[in-house]
């Protein structure tokens, strides 16, 4: 069976001190206390909320800080190559009648 992207885009992340520090809500909203933590020594975060194409339009983006659903993901050097993999794929596929149930699975490994 294939394994989801949301799993695959975290398996290069390793959980860092987390630091007290506002989360954003929207783009220039910040919220004092949320669901989100900060990690320590990441440079952004990506909200990667559910899997699926017809949520791309409202639950993918990318922030300076985490965001408060915390549904997503830090940035760090190790994980940023399969993020923005992922980010581009679901910024560039529009949703339509026929692929919105769709989910985005990971890369097939070669073992050969």
């Amino acid at each position: 069976m294939a394994e989801p992207c949301s799993t695959w885009v975290r398996e290069t992340a390793h959980p860092k001190k987390v630091v007290d520090l506002p989360v954003q809500k929207s783009g220039l909203k910040f919220r004092e206390k949320g669901r989100g933590k900060n990690q320590q020594g990441s440079f952004g975060y990506m909200l990667n909320s559910m899997n699926s194409v017809q949520d791309n339009a409202t639950t993918v983006g990318l922030f300076s800080l985490a965001y408060s659903n915390a549904h997503g993901l830090h940035l760090f050097p190790d994980n940023f190559p399969r993020a923005m993999a992922l980010f581009t794929a679901r910024a560039c596929i529009t949703r339509d009648w026929m692929n919105s149930q769709e989910e985005y699975l990971a890369p097939r490994r070669n073992n050969g």
